[in-house]
C-alpha cells in the first residue's frame, strides 16, 4: 500500500486528507494520517475536464509545418488553413493524431474532454470511434458542414452528439443560427459557440441563443461579462492559444465580474492537450490560487455536463488522482 498526504479538493476547497492506493484503487481519507506517508505535500483532486478542445487538428503538428500566427489565415472557416488540411486528411491520418491525443490526456488523468468537432455527422463519428478505447471520456458538439440550417444535418448529428458547437456567431446569418440553436435545446443537448475572439460581437445577440457556455470572449468588455455573470453563462478561455495569436485573455476582469470560467487547451495542432498544463500556465500568469484553477477544471465543468445525465459517453474514470502541488507532475492517475 502507498499512503500519499497532503490536501483534497472537495470541489469548493482545499483541505488536509491523505490517499491510500492498494491494488489500483485509490482510497481518499479527510484529516491527518497516523502513518508515514509514501509522498506529501500533493493534491488529491477529481480528475480534470478539459472543456475545451479540437482534437481532430492534432495530425497538422505531426506534418511539422510552420503554422501562421494570424488568426484568420490559420482557423477561420471555411477557407483557413487548419480547415484545408482537414479537408484533403485521411480519416486514418486523422484518428491517430486523436488517438495520441485522449491517450496524452488519459495518462495525465483527465475525466473527460469537450471538443467542437468539425465533419459534421462523420467527424463526430470518427472522433467517438477513436475514443472507444479510452478511459478518457470524448462529450462531442458537433459542427453543421455548413453554416445554413438543415434540419436533416442537425439530427444526423445530434443522434451521435452531445450537442452542437459553433465556430462563431459571426460565420452564421443569424436567423440561421437561431434554428440550430433552438434545435439543440429541443433535443435537450448542449449549445455552445466561440464568441468574441477576435472581434468583439454583440452579447445580447449571442445571450438571445441561450448557449450553454461560451469560448474565448477575449475581445468582451467589462459591461459584457457583467451581462455573462447576471445571465449565468460560463466562459472557457483557452490563454495558451489566445498568446499564440497574439490575443490578450481578460481572464481577471471576467472573475471580478463574476463570470463563471472554465479551461481549454483549443487546437491540438498548437499545444498538447494537457489542461494541467494550461491551468499551471494560467496559475502563474494570474496570479491565481490553487483552488481557483481547480474550480475552473474540476469542478466547474462537471456542473455544465452534468457526469451523471445520460450523455453520449458519461465520464469514466476514478473519483480522484494525485497530483503535485504545482500540477506539474501526476503521482496516481487511472
Amino acid at each position: 500500500m502507498e499512503l500519499f498526504a497532503g490536501e483534497v479538493f472537495d470541489g469548493k476547497r482545499l483541505a488536509p486528507g491523505f490517499a491510500a492506493l492498494e491494488n489500483g484503487i485509490l482510497e481518499v481519507h479527510p484529516g491527518e494520517t497516523e502513518d508515514k506517508p509514501d509522498r506529501s505535500g500533493v493534491l488529491i483532486i477529481p480528475p480534470p475536464i478539459n472543456m475545451h478542445t479540437h482534437v481532430g487538428d492534432a495530425f497538422i503538428a505531426e506534418r511539422g509545418i510552420e503554422l501562421p500566427r494570424d488568426i484568420m489565415e490559420l482557423v477561420a472557416p471555411p477557407h483557413g488553413l487548419k480547415h484545408r488540411l482537414l479537408a484533403e486528411a485521411g480519416d486514418d491520418e486523422v484518428t491517430n493524431g486523436i488517438e495520441k491525443c485522449i491517450g496524452l490526456m488519459e495518462n495525465r488523468g483527465t475525466a473527460a474532454f469537450c471538443d467542437f468537432r468539425e465533419g459534421g455527422r462523420k467527424g463526430a463519428a470518427l472522433l467517438l470511434d477513436a475514443a472507444s478505447g479510452f478511459s478518457t471520456a470524448p462529450f462531442v458538439l458537433g459542427r453543421p458542414a455548413g453554416t445554413n440550417y438543415d434540419v436533416c444535418e442537425l439530427e444526423g448529428i445530434l443522434k451521435i452528439a452531445d450537442g452542437i458547437g459553433i465556430s462563431s456567431m459571426s460565420d452564421w446569418d443569424y436567423d440561421e443560427l437561431q434554428k440550430v440553436a433552438d434545435h439543440a435545446k429541443r433535443s435537450g443537448k448542449l449549445f455552445a459557440l466561440h464568441a468574441s475572439e477576435r472581434v468583439r460581437e454583440d452579447i445580447d445577440l449571442i445571450l438571445a441563443l441561450m448557449p450553454d457556455f461560451l469560448v474565448h470572449m477575449a475581445k468582451g468588455t467589462r459591461d459584457d461579462f457583467g451581462k455573462l455573470a447576471t445571465a449565468g453563462v460560463p466562459v472557457v478561455v483557452c490563454p495558451r492559444s489566445n498568446e499564440f495569436f497574439g490575443i490578450w485573455t481578460p481572464l481577471c476582469e471576467m472573475l471580478d465580474a463574476g463570470v463563471e470560467v472554465m479551461l481549454g487547451t483549443d487546437n491540438a495542432m498548437l499545444f498538447e492537450p494537457d489542461i494541467l498544463a494550461e491551468a499551471a500556465h494560467a496559475m502563474a500568469k494570474w496570479n491565481l490560487s490553487v483552488e481557483e484553477v481547480l474550480y475552473m477544471i474540476c469542478a466547474r465543468p462537471r456542473k455544465v455536463l452534468n457526469p451523471d445525465a445520460p450523455f453520449q459517453n458519461p465520464v469514466r474514470g476514478a473519483n480522484y488522482i494525485v497530483v503535485e502541488r504545482n500540477l506539474d507532475t501526476v503521482v496516481v492517475s487511472p
